[in-house]
């Protein structure tokens, strides 16, 4: 039989070993009193969903991401990419819930992204949703309660940026956007902190085009300035882009576009990635464009106006006033008078605005919002979007009976990643007080387990030593390389004076303590917090 190969994880998957988890579970433990203390309630949805459940309610783009799963021979199950939609299936299979539904939940998610840094294809997330309200208070608790909890994490800076989907609606009709390529719309803006205004002016020339292609040319680009691939190796992989109802024939021409723009480009040369990228890219879509029917395209001055729009910047209240004198659109309008309602609940909680921001071109690509939409950044360390959310009051509809609903998503893997390079995590102080039992023999086992016993019943951590045949040195270094507080030696000599030594391990100092007395000792002097031991 075959050896096997050398242990591996799959792609865009990762152990958390001890330190890594504790620093997970400090962070899911702040958010959870957070979330208590407004009330909400923890449930908890399968990891496995029908894949019907999922598909349908996240848009396209995401969708491509979604995990199928299943048996040999089953079909028809996938691995949830978000909490929100098991959170619609579940109230609309359990229609007595109280509402206002107060929920949370804090589980893995996966999601097949290409793998980077504050990037895996399985990580957590804590939810916080409120299910059977219509009133913009409960879109602002929501926002309330994402910058409390980045707040009480530690997070010296946050910015969660607000609009909404019916403000972007209206300024899509405003300049012109056909209703029918407003989602290609969503999906374009959606992208601009990742491609910047002149990326999105290409998203927008290219919805109702190929938006596979478009992404595949996007690390095409990369791949051959660091010459990692070649034409014809480019030249296969684009060609496998879903064409989206463009023509076989017009795609080829435009990939041969793309590919002779690209080509003078010389490879490994120190040449701006953003510059080849727009070069390469506009050959291809001048050319998609005109092999496509312009009912099926944003025409460029609809792209300008769109832009001109989203790149609006002021104050939240000065500019809302100033895009409700620019759009004469009632949805619009409502979108903005709910926007200053939920300012209003902000300032009176004593949220100010170096924390939120009125961001037209803030999307969140998602499908199912329809309302209010936010977003929280760190701007320090750069890593992304740290939470996300909205209100989506037509999903749990989609699995029957309608309910309105807002919510937010909390990263815990990001957070912590941020939280590390900001150095917000006291590492030692992350482990419980703990007390290392030592162990001289065999002979002593049951005594020592018995020591040990007691005083976990007593409510303090204790580890007990299992290798007798260490020497004393050995087992301190032990304790001390695990974290613990104390080690509790109990050798011949304290037995014979009915003694334990008590030796704190980050102070280096020890106390004789008379056995009987260890535990009123232990909460007196070191561990104030052991509840008295259960009747």
């Amino acid at each position: 039989m075959s050896k096997p190969g050398a242990p591996a994880l799959a792609r865009g998957m990762r152990d958390l070993l001890p330190l890594e988890a504790r620093r997970h579970q400090k962070v899911t433990d702040t958010l959870r009193g957070i979330f208590e203390r407004h009330g909400y309630a923890p449930i908890e949805t399968p990891a496995l969903e029908l894949e019907g459940t999922l598909m349908g309610k996240y848009g396209p783009d995401a969708e491509r991401l979604i995990y199928r799963a299943g048996l040999a021979g089953e079909s028809g199950y996938a691995l949830r990419y978000d909490l929100s939609v098991p959170l619609a299936r579940t109230c609309a299979m359990n229609p007595a819930l109280t509402k206002p539904f107060r929920r949370y939940q804090m589980a893995a998610v996966w999601r097949g992204e290409r793998p980077q840094r504050g990037r895996y294809r399985e990580f957590m997330q804590a939810d916080i949703d409120l299910v059977g309200s219509t009133g913009v208070l409960a879109d602002a608790e929501i926002i309330q309660i994402v910058v409390q909890a980045l707040q009480a994490l530690g997070l010296p800076r946050s910015l969660t940026k607000i609009n909404d989907r019916r403000v972007l609606n209206g300024i899509g009709r405003f300049a012109g956007m056909p209703a029918a390529l407003l989602p290609g719309l969503y999906r374009a803006i959606d992208k601009l902190d990742k491609i910047g205004f002149a990326g999105v002016r290409q998203e927008l020339l290219a919805v109702g085009l190929s938006g596979d292609l478009l992404n595949r040319q996007r690390q095409a680009v990369e791949r051959w300035l660091g010459g990692k691939a070649d034409r014809a190796t480019l030249e296969v992989d684009l060609a496998k882009a879903d064409d989206e109802g463009v023509g076989e024939a017009a795609r080829d021409l435009a990939i041969a576009a793309f590919l002779d723009a690209l080509s003078a480009f010389p490879q490994n040369a120190a040449t701006p990635l953003s510059e080849a990228r727009q070069t390469a890219i506009q050959a291809s879509l001048d050319v998609l464009r005109s092999q496509t029917s312009v009912d099926r395209i944003i025409p460029s001055a609809v792209t300008e106006r769109l832009l001109d729009l989203l790149a609006l910047r002021d104050r939240p209240l000065p500019l809302l006033d100033a895009l409700d004198r620019r759009l004469d659109d009632a949805e619009a309008t409502a979108g903005t008078a709910d926007l200053r309602r939920i300012l209003a609940v902000l300032d009176a909680v004593g949220i100010g605005e170096d924390r939120y921001q009125v961001d037209f071109a803030m999307v969140r690509g998602l499908a199912y919002y329809n309302g209010s939409i936010f977003e929280t950044v760190v701007p320090e360390p750069p890593i992304g979007s740290v939470s996300g959310g909205g209100r989506y009051d037509g999903l749990i509809g989609l699995f029957g009976r309608d309910m309105p609903a807002v919510g937010s998503s909390l990263g815990v893997d990001r957070l912590v990643d941020v939280m590390v390079e900001l150095g917000l995590f006291d590492d030692p102080d992350l482990i419980p007080p703990t007390a290392y039992m030592t162990l001289f023999s065999p002979d002593d086992a049951p005594a020592a387990a018995a020591r040990a016993n007691s005083l976990r019943a007593a409510g303090l951590n204790v580890i007990l030593a299992t290798e007798p045949g260490q020497g004393l040195g050995q087992q301190l270094r032990s304790a001390d390389q695990l974290g613990c507080r104390w080690a509790l030696i109990v050798g011949p000599d304290e037995v014979a004076a009915g003694e334990v030594t008590v030796k704190d391990l980050r102070q280096s100092r020890q106390s004789q303590v008379a056995e009987a007395n260890l535990l009123t000792w232990l909460r007196r002097e070191v561990a104030p917090q052991i509840e008295e031991p259960s009747p």
